[in-house]
Order: C-alpha cells, then structure tokens, then sequence
C-alpha cells in the first residue's frame, strides 16, 4: 500500500494525540497513511485503543531516538469485536506486503530504498514476534489452554528463532549495502513465514479465538501497545 505521508511537528503528548485523532477521522475506510514525529507516539495509540478500537490497525515502522514513523489504516469496515485469529492474520498479509514492497526496489538496486523497507520490514516482524511470545503465547499457557515448552507453541517459538536467525543475516547484508544477499536471503525466509503462518493461524489462533472469546478485546490492546 502506498501511503500518503504526514508530519506532526509537535513535541506535546496531548498536541500529538490530537493530530492523530484528526488524522484518522479524515481517512475513509480502507486508506491509510504513514506519521512521523520526533517523539514516541505510544500515547497516540493508547488514545486510540480507548476511543476508537476496531477502527484502525497501527504499524511501526521506524523508532529511533528521534524519529519515529507508523502507519496508520482505517479499517474497510470497523470491527469492535475483531478475533485474534483475524488480528494478527493481517499483521502477516502487513508483513507480507513489506516484504513484497522492499523486494520491488531490491531487484531494481534501489540501496538507500531497500535498507529503509527492510529496516520496517525487520521491525514489523519482529514487533510481530513479541505480540505473540510475550502475550498471546503467555496468555494461552498460563490460562492451561498450551503446555508449555512443548506442542505447538514450542514449534511456533523455535521457528520464531530460525526466522530471527535469518533476519539477523539480512540485516548484515543490509548494513553492507548488498541487495543481493537480502534477496537471496529473502527467499529463504519466505518459505519458512509461509509454512509457519499457515500452522499459526489454522492451529494457534484459532485455539486463542475460542479460548479466549469473552477476553480478545483485552489480549488485543496488550499485544497492540508491544
């Protein structure tokens, strides 16, 4: 998706919360576009969690010490009552399409362009990896619904690290300039998401969606604000 980009100038919490409000009622459903601010905008977020929730998704796409950038979707049609397994179904297609993106000016040996899709891509997947290990997986295990350290959330875990691992190596190659190897690379990396995501979200997600129907809501906006 190509994005329209804003830039909100302020410092101020309360300013940066405002403008964002302003920016996601002026979307229509289905657009989006890319923020940046010098700022961490997780107030910004945790604004919209409480006013405006299944109205939008929020994407990271760069945090650094001062600048930090997200993309922010209007939904095609608002869902208060959204599932897990359809959350974070579109937090793959989401990293998919970064992928798909950066891959694009990669074989164009586009550089600059490649190692700032790449850079969102890396951050995109491993936010992705956090949602899941340190609250859907937790919230599953500690509620008895998984074993821990064994089944399936012991498989998602370990591909999780084989994923990471490869990552890591494209993120080398991206610090090298060399487009090739994260091309290489990526394809790679393509197949284990696409094995893993299968598994995840007919196995994983559709045991969280039923497990924790009357709580998703709650789950949601915690892995949401990692």
């Amino acid at each position: 998706m190509k994005l329209e980009k804003k830039v909100i100038a302020s410092e101020d919490a309360n300013e940066i919360i405002e403008q964002t409000r302003s920016i996601l009622s002026q979307l229509k459903n289905g657009d989006g576009v890319e923020v940046s601010t010098t700022v961490d905008p997780t107030p910004a977020l945790q604004d919209l969690l409480d006013n405006n929730w299944g109205e939008f998704d929020w994407h990271p796409l760069e945090r650094g010490a001062n600048s930090y950038r997200f993309a922010l979707i209007k939904l095609d049609t608002p869902s208060p009552n959204m599932t897990i397994r359809e959350f974070m179904s579109r937090g793959h297609v989401w990293c998919d399409d970064l992928y798909a993106e950066m891959e694009a000016v990669a074989l164009e040996g586009d550089v600059e362009a490649t190692k700032q899709l790449f850079s969102s891509f890396e951050l995109a997947m491993l936010q992705h990896f956090d949602m899941e290990e340190n609250v859907l997986f937790a919230e599953l295990e500690n509620r008895g619904v998984l074993p821990t350290g064994m089944g399936p959330l012991a498989v998602m875990r370990m591909e999780h690290d084989q994923m990471k691992g490869v990552i890591h190596q494209m993120s080398q190659a991206a610090t090298n300039s060399d487009t090739n190897g994260i091309t290489s690379l990526g394809e790679t990396l393509i197949i284990l998401i696409q094995q893993h995501n299968v598994k995840e979200e007919d196995i994983v997600y559709a045991m969280a969606t039923q497990s924790l129907a009357t709580e998703q809501g709650i789950v949601l906006k915690k892995m949401m604000i990692q």
